[in-house]
């Protein structure tokens, strides 16, 4: 026997049962999943399985309903239940339902992918003998559709609770395995009380439970010291026993006077028991046939005198019938005729009826498929406008245009619309001639901007130009102004040491003269010379000064004005280059944003 994968979400003995497989004794469960499915026989139509359960039977489905409801009570489903919820579940429920027992299976179960592609992936797995089609997931309260669901998740129901029986199976095993009593020759048994005694001690070992361990351990070498010992008191007794027939068959052998009569006797016994065995297989099988043609008979002869019985209640009725009307054999057979029609007729319109059902759930699936697709479409539509700046009507480049598309779902499945007047229902702008002209509005607008961008792009890039000359320009007026300070400076710097040097000259001059003032003596001759040379001194000291204070004004002035020429060459370059790089971000967003237009209109 096998058992499923460990389960979660149960309570009580079985989820204790599934743990202790999966940790001590994992097995697989095909097995299982064979006996589950073997019990299904059915034929094949078109290619595909039949299911021979009465699935659309309401007593088939009420007891569907009750076995479902029970079994997830008992093991605490979290979500509201009830008949009348199973009776036209919605899509949540039954994703619930069918989630909460793929976790009795798997416990670590992840969700990944489609609900419906993971249904159909964990049938498969599980070898569900019958299929189940991805539209019937997408309308699971249909009443075309819920039986057969219903009958898969009874399946697997039935599958769950086979696990569990296994399960308490083999709990028993193991409590048998542990006892004192069990047989000694039975080498499953060992292994499992062997098992048995592993995990509960290594339990113990984990959680550091020495005492525990110390007599778990001390248990087990004594019952195994005990069963060897039993085991050896055995074997002495077969080595007696072998002994005693060992001297017996030795005396046998010792009689050779007699053996070959014996030989004889036997073979001659051996000769007569293979002819009676014959003479009893023809024997019985001429019993049973004749049994069989007596079960024949009597079967042959009860059923013919039921149909007699019934005939001759047929008999009588018809002749209190014919007793009674007024009908003649012409206008029975005219009956007979027209009821035989009325039920060809019937049958024509049933699988008609049948065959408009599956044409009409396909055709809700493919609208709603193509619904789902539209507002994809429109929500892409939408936010691309909106990324251009067309939504809402008061956008910068909407200028007022209503340019959004909403779609009307219940013009959808309005059987009376068709053509354009469900295109003008199924959507509150007219897409076609209104919305598309407003759109071609836009793109010629979008043109024009274009256009206009790369006008004054490309002026820029003149003006550019013309910045680059005027720059180059304005570089080599300053290259000549600083030739031309370094001159001033150089001229400068000579004429004041020139200046520095007769002033150091007139010092002298005047210290000379001082001199000669003292050594002459003559105080008129000497103050007058003395007042001379201060005069001089004086002038000679003013001329420095003005000369000084002419040549720092002139240098100051052409720093600055250098200074002044450099910084308007750096602010015009500046400027230059932001309004190019401007212009090219506009550009390139202006035609990222036209392309997107066009793309959307096409």
């Amino acid at each position: 026997g096998g058992s499923l994968p460990q389960r979660g979400g149960g309570a009580g003995r079985a989820s204790e049962a599934s743990s202790r497989r999966q940790s001590m004794n994992p097995r697989s469960s095909s097995m299982g999943l064979r006996k589950s499915s073997a019990g299904l026989r059915s034929g094949t139509v078109n290619g595909r399985r039949s299911d021979p359960r009465p699935t659309t039977d309401r007593g088939f489905i009420n007891a569907s309903i009750r076995a479902l409801i029970n079994y997830l009570m008992d093991h605490e489903y979290g979500q509201a239940l009830s008949p009348k919820i199973l009776t036209r579940p919605t899509q949540r429920d039954f994703s619930n339902i069918v989630t909460f027992l793929f976790r009795q299976i798997d416990a670590n179960l992840p969700r990944s992918g489609k609900f419906e592609d993971e249904v159909l992936t964990m049938y498969k797995a599980l070898h569900y003998p019958f299929s189940i089609s991805k539209t019937s997931l997408h309308a699971v309260g249909s009443p075309h559709t819920w039986p057969h669901l219903l009958a898969s998740i009874s399946w697997m129901i039935e599958l769950l609770e086979y696990d569990e029986k296994v399960a308490d199976a083999e709990d028993e095993e193991l409590r048998k395995a542990e006892n004192d009593d069990a047989d000694l020759n039975d080498e499953a048994l060992g292994e499992k009380a062997f098992f048995a005694y592993l995990g509960k001690a290594y339990t113990a070992f984990l959680a550091g439970e020495d005492e525990i361990y110390t007599q778990l351990e001390e248990d087990f070498v004594a019952r195994i010291h005990g069963r060897n010992d039993t085991a050896a008191e055995t074997l002495e007794t077969l080595q007696g026993d072998i002994e005693r027939l060992r001297g017996e068959i030795e005396a046998v052998r010792n009689r050779t006077d007699v053996l070959p009569e014996l030989r004889a006797r036997r073979a001659d016994l051996e000769s007569d028991k293979a002819k009676f065995g014959d003479l009893i297989d023809q024997l019985e099988t001429h019993k049973a046939g004749l049994e069989h043609k007596a079960a024949t008979r009597a079967a042959d002869i009860a059923a013919r005198e039921a149909d007699m019985e019934a005939m001759r209640g047929d008999i009588a009725r018809l002749k209190q019938i014919i007793a009674q009307q007024e009908l003649s054999p012409e206008d029975v057979k005219r009956m007979r005729a027209e009821r035989e029609r009325l039920q060809e007729g019937m049958e024509a319109a049933a699988a008609q009826r049948a065959r408009e059902t599956q044409r009409l759930i396909a055709a809700e699936t493919a609208l709603n498929k193509t619904l789902e697709d539209l507002d994809a479409n429109v929500a892409d539509y939408r936010a691309k406008a909106a990324d251009l700046r067309l939504l809402p009507a008061s956008a910068r480049n909407a200028n007022g245009r209503d340019l959004d598309i909403a779609v009307n779902r219940g013009a959808a499945t309005d059987a009376e619309l068709a053509g354009a007047e469900f295109d003008r229902a199924l959507f509150a702008t007219d897409v076609h001639t209104t919305l598309r002209s407003l759109l071609n509005d836009v793109k010629d607008d979008f043109a024009h901007r274009r256009q206009a961008a790369r006008q004054a792009l490309l002026n820029a890039m003149d003006e550019d130009e013309k910045g680059q000359e005027s720059l180059s320009e304005m570089l080599d007026a300053a290259s000549l102004l600083e030739g031309r300070v370094q001159r001033a400076e150089e001229t400068y710097r000579r004429e004041k040491e020139s200046l520095e040097k007769t002033l150091a000259a007139l010092v002298r001059d005047t210290e000379e003269a001082e001199q000669q003032a003292h050594a002459l003596r003559d105080p008129g001759d000497v103050e007058e010379r003395y007042g001379v040379a201060n005069r001089r001194v004086a002038a000679l000291k003013r001329e420095l000064e003005a000369d000084v204070a002419h040549f720092a004004i002139e240098r100051s002035t052409l720093h600055r004005r250098i200074f002044d020429c450099l910084t308007n060459i750096a602010d015009s370059k500046e400027r230059t280059e932001k309004l190019v790089a401007e212009l090219h971000e506009f550009y390139r967003h202006k035609q990222a944003r036209l392309c997107d237009g066009m793309e959307i209109q096409g």
